[in-house]
């Protein structure tokens, strides 16, 4: 069984969440395991729409980074050469903590601004180009990036050179790529319970 969860989860349990926080500290994996008695894994929603999202593209090499704005908030999940980074500490992607963005990527909080979201959305593009200079970065669709995309790409055109500028995607696939992420992660366990069984 794989949970997927808004927020960050790390080794089985939900840290931060927006949405659920009755859930923060709780190990659902533990919980679940226990009480359905099959193996249990609790992912980031992010990193498992960013693993389907790397089968869906047919990306063999490189980067990419997906972002979602949901009404939660905005996250991010990175694939490296076919492998979901989490981050050192399970944080990657919990995009609420760079500086001054708090509350200006969830819409249910009164500093956020859809006026604003061309900017926090080139600020982000930005800070991963540079940081992670990934091949592709995907917008998961909203209603704040309708028209945005050529001003999107223009001002990174601006303000980065060209060979660094990532090709930017409008993606209304975020359902299907957190399913198919899902759905891959659920088959890794399986794969791997039959090898342990072999042994």
């Amino acid at each position: 069984m794989v949970i997927g969860a808004a927020g960050m989860v790390s080794k089985g349990r939900l840290m931060l969440s927006e949405g659920d926080q009755e859930l923060e500290g709780r190990d659902l994996e533990g919980f679940f395991s226990e009480k359905l008695e099959v193996p249990v894994r609790a992912v980031n929603d992010m990193n498992a729409a960013a693993a389907g999202c790397w089968i869906r593209t047919g990306m063999e090499r490189g980067a990419c980074v997906c972002l979602y704005l949901g009404g939660n908030g905005m996250g991010a999940g990175i694939v490296l050469d076919g492998r979901v980074w989490p981050g050192a500490a399970d944080f990657a992607g919990e995009l609420g903590f760079l500086p001054d963005m708090k509350g200006k990527l969830q819409p249910l909080s009164d500093a956020f601004s859809a006026r604003g979201m061309q900017e926090v959305y080139r600020r982000i593009i930005q800070i991963y180009a540079v940081l992670l200079n990934p091949e592709r970065i995907v917008l998961y669709t909203n209603p704040f990036l309708e028209g945005m995309m050529e001003e999107l790409y223009e001002d990174c055109s601006r303000y980065l050179p060209e060979y660094a500028v990532p090709l930017l995607e409008l993606s209304d696939s975020f359902e299907r790529d957190y399913e198919t992420g899902m759905m891959e992660i659920a088959g890794k366990m399986e794969r791997r319970q039959k090898t342990e069984l072999m042994v």
